[in-house]
């Protein structure tokens, strides 16, 4: 198996992570060392991720995402939902505070939670500004693409 990225897969990262706005993307191994970074990146840690789990996930990534699922029982309107699929956190750190709490004002472009996915930390910026009302997922719970995981007032 070639450790080696095509022109396409290559445009296909970028786009996927331009999307989803994933803040920093990192991979390496003993032949290639590959990262993309978007606008809100942060100085947080990075494993890399193994050559045909990463070929396997990007090819995911880019597979398009069927309607979201029926777990938004509750209205979603202000919600912030999970840009990609992966594991929630609310925290930057186990031994941090949460970015968030129930009852705290944000603003438009607040880091409100990271997704890790494909081993890569993911700060996840709110999309609008309000109240935190509910957090919907517990920390270190899986996430799907488009799952509300923050309702705002």
């Amino acid at each position: 198996m070639s450790n080696e990225f095509t022109v396409e897969q290559l445009q296909e990262l970028i786009k996927c992570a331009a999307e989803n706005k994933i803040g920093e993307f990192l991979y390496e191994d003993e032949n290639v060392k590959l990262r993309i970074r978007g606008p809100q990146t942060a100085a947080l840690p990075v494993v890399p991720v193994q050559t045909e789990a990463a070929a396997l996930a990007a090819q995911a990534a880019v597979q398009p995402q069927a309607a979201a699922p029926a777990q938004e029982e509750k209205p979603a309107g202000n919600a912030i939902v999970s840009p990609i699929v992966g594991t929630f956190y609310a925290a930057p750190g186990p031994d941090k505070d949460p970015f968030v709490k129930v009852g705290q004002h944000i603003a438009e472009g607040d880091i409100v939670f990271i997704i890790e996915s494909m081993k890569v930390m993911n700060e996840v910026p709110a999309d609008k500004s309000g109240t935190v009302v509910e957090i919907l997922v517990e920390n270190g719970e899986g996430v799907e693409f488009g799952q509300p995981i923050l309702r705002l007032e």
